[in-house]
């Protein structure tokens, strides 16, 4: 609703409230919106990433638009707008004033109004197909500097067995979570639906204290698929997009990185 390509549509919502980040599900209901058309597309998965911003609404329209962002949600009308980026940032993007802060102060607090949860987000990963770009984008929009793009290797598990792997990545630090930029080098399953779908953000980490070969057993039995973990076995990828429509990310504390 407030943006003129898409009259009123119903979806379902609810939150999962983190201490350092509100994920908001999202079921639409209707045959038509943004969030419908994404679902058609893509399947489940991540539509935005929210920021706070300053300055007015307008402002920020009138800004979104220049980059490229094609307006899907919200206007001057509402405390919000959603603009599509993946080309570039590889991911939607949800811009929310901070005097209109209040619409999400209800996902850091669970049902019964105690405060949420003390488990927080370590990193949410976005896959891109030009790292470059998404650099010059994210510093463009935001004003955010990234790190310079780092080598990562990690082992991929896939019906057809165990491929190495390799990838560039830069990282972003914000609210204590790491927004890490990746494009995957070498030729893969994960690559190639990066190839076919365009940018792709579907991953959440979380650090943990348990084994990881007790947590993976354990996801496992919740349904849960191992497709990556890193050389070093301190990090592992479990495959939860039918059920949570999300990839989970662990890592232990010894890969904590130095601040």
């Amino acid at each position: 609703r407030g943006c003129r390509r898409w009259r009123a549509a119903t979806d379902r919502s609810a939150w999962v409230a983190f201490r350092n980040l509100g994920l908001n599900l999202i079921q639409p209901v209707d045959r038509r919106g943004p969030f419908r058309a994404y679902l058609s597309k893509w399947g489940p998965g991540f539509h935005h990433i929210g920021f706070y911003v300053s300055g007015q609404m307008r402002h920020w329209i009138t800004r979104l638009k220049a980059e490229g962002g094609r307006h899907v949600l919200g206007g001057l009308d509402t405390r919000y707008a959603e603009f599509d980026l993946r080309s570039v940032l590889g991911t939607g993007i949800e811009v929310v004033p901070r005097s209109g802060a209040a619409i999400h102060s209800s996902a850091y607090r669970n049902a019964s109004g105690a405060p949420a949860s003390p488990r927080a987000v370590t990193n949410l990963t976005i896959n891109v197909q030009d790292i470059e770009a998404a650099r010059i984008g994210y510093r463009s929009v935001f004003g955010l500097s990234m790190s310079p793009p780092r080598p990562k290797s990690f082992t991929l598990r896939t019906p057809r067995g165990v491929q190495q792997g390799r990838a560039l990545e830069t990282t972003i630090r914000q609210n204590a979570i790491d927004l890490m930029v990746v494009q995957l080098e070498t030729a893969n399953p994960l690559k190639a639906t990066v190839d076919r779908l365009g940018s792709l953000f579907h991953l959440i980490g979380f650090r943990t204290t348990e084994p990881l070969d007790a947590l993976v057993a354990r996801m496992e039995g919740k349904g849960g698929r191992l497709v990556a973990e890193n050389p070093t076995g301190r990090y592992v990828a479990i495959d939860f997009l039918d059920r949570l429509g999300v990839v989970l990310e662990f890592r232990g504390d010894a890969s904590r990185p130095r601040r």
